[in-house]
């Protein structure tokens, strides 16, 4: 039997925005820290995207599959 999580990705946008304009730079690993569901994470990375797709932070990931680093750049 699945439990049903809801998330919102607007949500943790919004909620990386506020963590972003305090840190200016912060790992995936860092903002997802505080996930208490695999879904949390999901929604984060979704979050991430829509936030490079407005041109707010930039990313970094030197390798595939490495730590990927979120500045950022409003």
């Amino acid at each position: 039997h699945l439990h049903q999580h809801e998330v919102s990705v607007a949500e943790h946008g919004e909620l990386l925005r506020a963590r972003l304009a305090e840190l200016g730079t912060a790992t995936f690993a860092t903002l997802t820290a505080d996930c208490v569901a695999p879904i949390e994470v999901v929604a984060r990375f979704l979050a991430v995207l829509d936030l490079f797709r407005s041109a707010v932070v930039e990313l970094d990931q030197p390798e595939p599959f490495g730590e990927l680093t979120v500045r950022w750049t409003p």
